[in-house]
């Protein structure tokens, strides 16, 4: 459908305005309506997207999102455009934890991959904008991040350093947890903190 299709134009006033009545109506004439995309060739989304649109938040979003899935909505449907977001990842950016559980209460899946940042999960978003409810939220329901690696080096120095009574070399630890936003305070640490880090051999863990 055009965005400005009158039929366009009246659900999406009815998701921003939470108005259950008018989209209940709209579902019922329009059986199709619940898959539809809003948009064009080079540029569309769904009605979950319109749902999760920033800022987000909008009225009764939860009996929202209930009402479309139910409809035959696609949870796992993706942006038309520069990225390929899905809903879920739209309610993360927004810090909108009413419509990540409406979400994923309705089946949708916590490591769907597509995040305008790095093109990782819904938690990436969230991480990368700072939306730190929306965070806990998706961690809570499941969403794992990549720092299983970090525990897995601890326990190993930890282990190692037990078994051996010590280590022979001196032995430095850099945790940097801002890949998911380019890591932008990364090389200006290493710089100004390069005696301390000052060493023969680098390991990295991370790849």
């Amino acid at each position: 459908l055009a965005t400005d299709d009158p039929v366009a134009v009246a659900v999406t006033t009815a998701i921003h305005h939470g108005d259950l009545d008018a989209l209940h109506r709209l579902l019922r004439e329009q059986p199709d309506l619940a898959a539809a995309r809003l948009g064009d060739l080079d540029q569309s989304r769904t009605l979950l997207h319109i749902a999760t649109d920033w800022p987000g938040h909008f009225p009764n979003v939860a009996a929202t999102i209930t009402s479309l899935a139910a409809a035959g909505a696609d949870l796992d449907a993706r942006f038309v455009g520069s990225h390929r977001e899905t809903p879920l990842h739209w309610a993360a950016s927004s810090d909108d934890v009413a419509a990540i559980d409406a979400l994923l209460d309705a089946g949708d899946d916590v490591e769907a991959p597509g995040a305008v940042l790095g093109g990782g999960p819904p938690l990436a978003d969230a991480v990368g904008f700072g939306q730190w409810a929306a965070a806990r939220r998706l961690v809570a329901r499941g969403a794992t991040d990549d720092k299983g690696q970090c525990l897995a080096l601890v326990k190993g120095l930890e282990a190692s350093w037990k078994a051996r009574g010590g280590f022979p070399v001196n032995v430095k630890v850099l945790i940097e947890g801002e890949e998911e936003i380019g890591s932008p305070n990364l090389v200006p640490f290493v710089r100004d903190e390069r005696k301390r880090l000052a060493c023969d051999v680098v390991v990295i863990a991370d790849s």
